[in-house]
């Protein structure tokens, strides 16, 4: 059974295993839990070396913040000395709490702590392996298999050679390492940073940095108008209570 839920605190509480039945009419159940947790409950430290293993600072967060639910290294932040981890919390106090802290301690060394911004992601259609569309939206004739570009039905595409069908390169025709992709995520941030009007309230992206300009900032997408907006909103409303107080 899957569920799916716009609601991210419904998310959050289908994500703990203690909210789950064990056993229902002498089923047993088995629940597949996601890997993270959305953006909003995730932080980011990095530079963290490498001597200090994993699961030492899972530990270390575990003894101060009892609702960590995962702590994993980014893949591809790995360096010779050090590298980035992302935290994840199932409750938002927790999550808050090392934020505002701003910095934690693993084995006598102390690293800042910042939220975790998601880089864009693109919509792929899942028939063609093509990005701006989707599947109801598709022209293809066949579903097309990502990893050798053929008929996803006919042969076997477990272990099928890996051919990138867009630019005919050694990776999968889904990945970032495809020009086609990088290329049409290089523009969709550059219209997202062109309009950022067009972000919802409350939503920042992270800029990858081959996206970047020369001088490397801006590395955040957010929507000033509606923040500005919702701030001048705000101070009139108290401007407005204590004029008549």
């Amino acid at each position: 059974m899957m569920v799916l839920t716009k609601c991210m605190e419904i998310f959050i509480h289908l994500c703990i295993l203690l909210n789950y039945a064990q056993e229902i009419n002498n089923i047993t159940i088995e629940s597949q839990l996601p890997k993270c947790l959305p953006p909003p409950f995730s932080v980011l430290i990095k530079f963290v070396h490498n001597h200090i293993s994993i699961d030492e600072i899972r530990q270390e967060v575990k003894g101060k913040y009892f609702s960590q639910y995962s702590c994993n290294e980014l893949i591809g932040t790995k360096t010779h000395r050090t590298r980035h981890v992302r935290i994840d919390f199932t409750e938002r106090n927790d999550y808050n709490t090392i934020l505002n802290n701003g910095q934690i301690s693993f084995c006598s060394q102390l690293y800042t702590v910042s939220e975790f911004l998601e880089a864009p992601k693109l919509l792929v259609c899942s028939k063609c392996n093509s990005p701006g569309h989707m599947k109801k939206q598709c022209r293809s004739k066949y579903d097309r298999c990502r990893r050798c570009g053929g008929h996803r039905i006919i042969g076997d595409h477990v272990e099928c050679s890996i051919k990138c069908h867009h630019c005919s390169g050694e990776h999968l025709s889904t990945g970032y390492k495809c020009p086609i992709l990088a290329d049409y995520r290089f523009q969709l941030v550059k219209e997202l940073k062109r309009h950022p009007k067009r972000l919802p309230e409350d939503v920042q992206l992270f800029i990858p940095a081959q996206c970047r300009d020369r001088n490397g900032r801006p590395h955040v997408i957010t929507n000033y108008q509606k923040n500005e907006q919702k701030s001048r909103a705000t101070y009139n409303s108290t401007f407005n209570m204590n004029t008549h107080s």
